[in-house]
């Protein structure tokens, strides 16, 4: 499927939009991805410290976003954590090495989350992007949204701007190979092209992604359609058009050789 990104990831998104709360995040007071409960965010503080210290260890300097996790779940723990009752690291060390297994392999998921999302975007959180306005005209910093898009990734290699809802979104393979029918469809008809010209190569903090762009044309052959606006501002890319991103550049050719046969 198309999964696409909420702005909040809330179970009642009706509560989320309310007059209210679009009046609280556009005075910043809105905490977003947050969640009050204790436990919750004690087992999160240990996991997070946990992952701090191996990457510390493993490969030197510590991505950001994994220092603003931390400091989210701070603001919720059991206070003994903070002012030296409890020993954080034996507290870890015990949980991670004896016989509590789902703790373990929660410390090793939330690692290789950070892994593939360090992977697929580099340090983002030191990165900052101009300001986004989302499908609910909510102003959010493309930085911190882009952040939030890149952690639901769940192993997707493709994702694209969705022009109409003005969101980016991964994308599944049966939809994707859906998508893929539907252009052939009309580049058959010359209603859209694709040129070799536009395939990039994008630098995203020093991490590779290649994209293809479908392009529409009027009955007169002239270009149309509306620049991609997600491309704009993610990647400093101005381009009219409908524009995917892939990690693997095998896969970019490949789909763009299928789809140049149908040209006319």
């Amino acid at each position: 499927m198309f999964r696409q990104v909420l702005p909040y990831t809330h179970k009642d998104t009706n509560d989320a939009f309310s007059p209210e709360n679009v009046a609280k995040e556009l005075d910043g007071d809105f905490k977003q991805n947050e969640t009050t409960n204790e436990d919750y965010n004690n087992y999160m503080f240990l996991t997070t410290t946990y992952c701090i210290n191996k990457w510390k260890k493993e490969k030197g300097i510590v991505p950001k976003i994994m220092y603003d996790d931390l400091e989210v779940y701070k603001k919720y723990i059991n206070p003994n954590y903070l002012n030296g009752k409890y020993n954080v690291k034996k507290t870890i060390n015990s949980g991670y090495n004896d016989d509590d297994t789902d703790f373990k392999k929660g410390c090793d998921d939330e690692y290789k989350k950070y892994k593939d999302i360090f992977k697929i975007s580099g340090d983002i959180s030191r990165k900052d992007y101009c300001k986004i306005i989302t499908n609910n005209h909510i102003g959010k910093s493309s930085k911190d949204y882009f952040v939030d898009f890149m952690r639901q990734r769940d192993g997707a290699k493709v994702m694209s701007y969705n022009q109409k809802v003005k969101e980016w979104g991964w994308m599944d393979e049966p939809i994707y190979v859906e998508q893929m029918k539907l252009y052939k469809k009309h580049i058959k008809t010359g209603r859209m092209k694709i040129d070799e010209y536009n395939n990039g190569e994008h630098d995203l903090n020093g991490v590779k992604w290649y994209s293809m762009c479908i392009q529409q044309y009027d009955d007169d052959g002239n270009l149309c359609g509306n620049i991609d606006i997600g491309s704009m501002e993610v990647f400093s890319y101005m381009i009219t058009g409908y524009v995917y991103y892939y990690k693997n550049k095998t896969d970019r050719d490949t789909m763009f050789s299928h789809l140049n046969k149908y040209q006319k």
